[in-house]
């Protein structure tokens, strides 16, 4: 089969592009590549998916659960009593499962309503510090 050439308009050149590169094609001189305004089309709706709105916390979702099952109570575990416990019984569940660190669960526990985590931690009564 025949690598399929294409002529620029701008310098009257034939590409074959069978043999360019892919960072060659967001170049200016590739704009008579008939899908490379498609590929990008897709790129960027595939960043906007990263970039935009709320995203999932990094790890298992079993793993969150069980953590803040364990935070959000009324024994008032440390958020590092907490994650530990958690990764022990998960990981005698699944050795194999992703386990998010320390520093992403305390992002997300601050990302919390600061009112529910009161309330699931010391109750309606408010019992005070």
């Amino acid at each position: 089969m025949e690598a399929r050439k294409v002529t620029s308009k701008k310098r009257g050149q034939v590409k074959d592009w069978s043999k360019v590169k892919p960072n060659e094609l967001w170049k200016a001189d590739a704009k008579v590549f008939p899908y490379n305004a498609r590929t990008k089309m897709q790129t960027r709706a595939a960043m906007a998916d990263k970039r935009r709105g709320r995203r999932q916390p990094y790890g298992n979702s079993l793993f969150w659960h069980m953590f803040y099952m364990l935070y959000l109570n009324r024994n008032r575990l440390y958020i590092s009593q907490a994650y530990q416990m958690a990764v022990d019984i998960f990981r005698k569940k699944d050795q194999l499962a992703v386990i998010p660190t320390l520093h992403q669960v305390k992002y997300q526990v601050s990302k919390l309503d600061p009112a529910v985590v009161y309330v699931a931690r010391y109750g309606e009564e408010g019992e005070g510090k």
